[in-house]
């Protein structure tokens, strides 16, 4: 789901929170940040305009997630296939 958040200046840098709605679906958090809470991040400049965080130790390894395995870029790169197969389709008709 999209939410909306707004971008803030905090020590001459950008940030953006994320929901804690979101974080306790994905259980990085129970209900509140427990005391001393730090969570490492990797971001992503995908383009302009775009950025992709990805939680680092997730899995108590502290393991980086392959960004080619992100919902969010697999769902993509197939709409992509879809999309130039949808095209040949239309190609071979004509």
């Amino acid at each position: 789901m999209t939410t909306m958040q707004s971008l803030q200046v905090h020590n001459k840098s950008g940030q953006v929170t994320l929901p804690k709605s979101d974080l306790r679906r994905d259980g990085i958090i129970e209900d509140d940040f427990p005391s001393g809470f730090e969570q490492q991040c990797v971001v992503d400049r995908l383009g302009r305009g775009q950025f992709l965080v990805r939680l680092v130790n997730v899995n108590g390894e502290g393991d980086v997630p392959d960004l080619l395995e992100a919902d969010a870029v697999q769902r993509a790169a197939m709409q992509l296939l879809l999309d130039d197969d949808h095209h040949r389709v239309e190609l071979e008709l004509d």
